[in-house]
């Protein structure tokens, strides 16, 4: 398994495609997905409700990406 991966055009183009705006991506994040997860992309970014959320978007080989939200922005 590859530690401390990112994959962010792949993040940012799962972000966009499940509504999300004003997306920035910060880095590699240690907590929040799988242990089968390579790519652990932290975001702050607009929600396709309008509220402001952090998260992290997860994936690995052979499977998709996932939408985790961890906090929300104030």
């Amino acid at each position: 398994i590859v530690a401390g991966c990112t994959d962010k055009p792949g993040a940012i183009q799962t972000l966009e495609a499940a509504g999300y705006s004003d997306i920035q991506t910060k880095g590699y994040s240690f907590f929040g997905c799988g242990s089968e997860d390579s790519h652990r992309d932290k975001f702050v970014a607009t929600g396709p409700n309008g509220k402001r959320v952090e998260g992290v978007v997860c994936s690995g080989w052979f499977k998709g990406y996932t939408i985790r939200i961890t906090n929300f922005v104030k």
